[in-house]
């Protein structure tokens, strides 16, 4: 949709995503089938083992740091964590922040809002914890604006109902405010306007629309820089379902 205008964009290479996806198994309802599990503890503890590995020959120095570290940039041990999402500060590149389901324990599969920050590129990161302590919450999508406002998608325990929250972050990824109740579904994803044109700031969500709060519609937009709850979704052309979304140059999703 361009500034409300559909665009049937590589039509065919999404078609074949979504029968992908759709061949996978169905989507299970995101809600806690363990209880929380507090960390075993000692949970913040050094150990002697690297966070980052040296890349393969010919990569240049290519080396993987790990995000969901504990203050002296370790290992934490018995966490685990996986589902991760990434977005970057355009106005300062250096800032990014990264989202994950956390699981605080590997003996539960309750999983939470993980997130971490980084200041040098990703050379080294912080771990605050999780967005909402001792909530369930899943399917992260982490997106940022032209002006560097970080905003972080998410699906809570849907045991009432379907529904996205999205938090923003004025910090580039260090705290979140209160969520904006965003309506949505299952296998959300996020995209927002950075064209400097009309649509500029828009937020785009969408859902697959077999398991959502609005039936067939699974397309929504916000235009207030997640201040309020967003308007109610509409029906796009076909159910994207597991697909992704996307901004082009000129602001045509």
């Amino acid at each position: 949709m361009a500034n409300g205008r559909w665009m049937n964009v590589a039509a065919a290479g999404l078609a074949m995503f979504v029968q992908a996806a759709v061949a996978q198994n169905g989507p299970v309802p995101e809600r806690p089938s363990n209880p929380y599990m507090p960390p075993v503890s000692p949970r913040r503890v050094a150990v002697p083992a690297p966070t980052w590995v040296p890349g393969p020959p010919g990569t240049r120095g290519f080396t993987s740091v790990q995000v969901n570290v504990n203050a002296q940039g370790m290992n934490i041990l018995g966490d685990a964590a996986n589902e991760p999402s990434l977005c970057i500060d355009p106005t300062a590149p250096n800032r990014i922040a990264i989202g994950w389901r956390q699981f605080d324990t590997v003996l539960s599969n309750f999983r939470q809002a993980g997130y971490a920050y980084s200041r040098d590129g990703g050379r080294t990161w912080t771990f605050p914890g999780v967005i909402t302590p001792g909530e369930f919450r899943s399917d992260p999508v982490l997106e940022s604006n032209r002006q560097g406002t970080f905003f972080y998608d998410t699906i809570p325990d849907t045991s009432v109902s379907w529904r996205c929250e999205v938090f923003s972050s004025l910090d580039h990824g260090a705290t979140w405010g209160s969520p904006a109740l965003a309506n949505g579904g299952d296998r959300e994803w996020m995209v927002i306007d950075k064209s400097g044109g009309i649509g500029d700031g828009n937020i785009y969500e969408k859902w697959n629309n077999q398991f959502s709060c609005c039936g067939v519609n699974s397309f929504g937009r916000n235009t207030d820089d997640n201040q309020f709850p967003w308007p109610s979704p509409v029906t796009p052309p076909i159910n994207v379902g597991g697909g992704a979304i996307a901004v082009g140059p000129d602001g045509e999703v």
